[in-house]
């Protein structure tokens, strides 16, 4: 859906502007939508509203993006971040006496 509502012709324009396309592809999946201090973030929103008005494009109506999980549960790094760190089990400095 996203990626269809944009016109081949203006990806092929837009191919050599590695940040233009993605603009248009972060815009049109409504990623763009918020107001964040970043700079590139601010780059992309303000590069994806000039290429609005440039090619006369509509922004699509999309439904929300949703990210699905990337790791299981029982992951190393979801479980030490909600324990405190065991410093003596996983670091025993050796100094000679």
């Amino acid at each position: 859906i996203i990626v269809s509502s944009i016109p081949f012709s203006i990806i092929r324009k837009e191919a050599s502007h590695i940040a233009n396309i993605e603009a248009l592809l972060f815009g049109n999946a409504g990623l763009l939508d918020s107001d964040k201090e970043d700079h590139y973030f601010n780059d992309l929103k303000f590069r994806y509203h000039y290429l609005l008005q440039k090619y006369q494009l509509v922004k699509p109506i999309v439904p929300p993006v949703q990210f699905y999980k990337h790791r299981p549960d029982n992951d190393l790094t979801n479980t030490m971040m909600l324990q405190p760190p065991k410093v003596g089990i996983f670091f025993q400095p050796y100094w000679p006496q």
